[in-house]
């Protein structure tokens, strides 16, 4: 399991950087000013469902502290120049310094307090004001950013709180390799599928719904329900016009024929990513022409492929993602669905949420077919 070094945020190793960070190690909390420090990749799923976006009251101390820097900034606003962006505008800080005094912080929030924290905690939780400051303590740009950034009491807060959110989401390696994975697939990665027609979507349904029966609710997916013939990975936008041309060169010569869905052994699973990972439910698809259409894709489209493939293909429509027992798995083997149909006549490349083409199983893309 991660652990987190230092709230698992700032400091190096590519965590979130600290408001004002800059590459000169040597700067003090004076000199912070108000660049964003929020991760610019943060991840989601590397916490528990939602944790992000829910709120949370912190610490006293850090409220009337924030507050106090706010009512400073408020009274004398051309004596109070902490905490400010190259161009003079309000930095991060100030965003920080509100949300805490109004006693709601986002989880995202928490991040960046912990991030800033990791960064100047050494020097801002002695910070005292300067000797020549006394009477005037709002001039004290290092003060005010370690009022404004709640005290030491809401940095050591923060770094607790990302630390249990972490270990409540029972982060592996394994599973935020596979959490980003899906989360890749809808957002910029391409992947070639058959689109479930009605009656085929209508037996997915239903085989989650058994499969939820033994498992628990599963997850929302970000497309719809759809066999993969092809998981691509990453592929650069300016070669994504030659990967529509090269799937419909593959699948050019191929005809509709019938797929089957549903039966004895409907349901299976792909090995986690890493122990105690996420497993991937699917559901099974079968027909002779699912296992001509990945081959033929996979070499065309080889030197495209970044994703690691399986060695053997499957026909499959995923269902959702859980972490399963031994138990579970053995139960969701035994499933029996209702059988089913569908035509097999069109495949489609995506890339992310967006469809880039659809291919009829003619040779001819919609277009062209109509």
């Amino acid at each position: 399991r991660r652990k987190l070094a230092a709230a698992g945020v700032g400091g190096g190793g590519g965590g979130p950087a600290a408001e004002g960070e800059s590459t000169n190690e040597t700067e003090t909390v004076e000199e912070a000013v108000g660049e964003d420090d929020a991760p610019a990749t943060l991840d989601a799923a590397d916490y528990p469902s939602g944790w992000l976006r829910k709120t949370f009251e912190p610490p006293k101390g850090g409220q009337q502290a924030a507050a106090r820097a706010l009512r400073w900034r408020r009274e004398r606003p051309d004596e109070v120049t902490a905490m400010r962006a190259p161009d003079g505008s309000p930095g991060t800080g100030w965003a920080t310094a509100k949300a805490l005094a109004s006693g709601k912080v986002t989880g995202q929030r928490i991040v960046k307090i912990a991030a800033w924290w990791a960064r100047h905690g050494a020097q801002s939780a002695t910070r005292r004001i300067k000797p020549e400051l006394q009477g005037t303590p709002w001039k004290d740009n290092g003060y005010v950013a370690t009022l404004g950034w709640g005290l030491e009491v809401t940095g050591r807060w923060a770094t607790r709180m990302v630390a249990e959110a972490r270990e409540a989401a029972e982060v592996t390696d394994g599973e935020i390799a596979l959490a980003r994975m899906r989360r890749d697939a809808a957002d910029g990665h391409a992947w070639i599928g058959i689109p479930l027609p009605a009656e085929a979507s209508r037996l997915w349904g239903a085989a989650r719904q058994a499969v939820e029966g033994h498992v628990g609710q599963l997850p929302e997916l970000d497309n719809p329900p759809h066999i993969t013939l092809l998981y691509l990975g990453a592929v650069p936008e300016d070669r994504r016009g030659e990967l529509v041309a090269l799937a419909q060169e593959a699948l050019a010569d191929l005809q509709a024929e019938t797929l089957y869905l549903g039966g004895e052994g409907a349901v299976g699973t792909f090995p986690p990513s890493g122990d105690d990972g996420d497993v991937p439910i699917f559901l099974h698809a079968h027909g002779w022409l699912l296992h001509e259409m990945h081959d033929r894709l996979l070499k065309r489209l080889a030197h495209l492929v970044t994703a690691r493939q399986h060695a053997r293909y499957r026909g499959h429509a995923t269902l959702g993602y859980a972490q399963l027992t031994d138990e579970q798995r053995a139960r969701l083997a035994e499933l029996r669905l209702p059988e089913g149909q569908c035509a097999l006549a069109r495949a489609e490349v995506h890339v992310g949420g967006e469809r880039l083409a659809t291919i009829v199983l003619d040779g001819r893309t919609d277009e062209e077919a109509a």
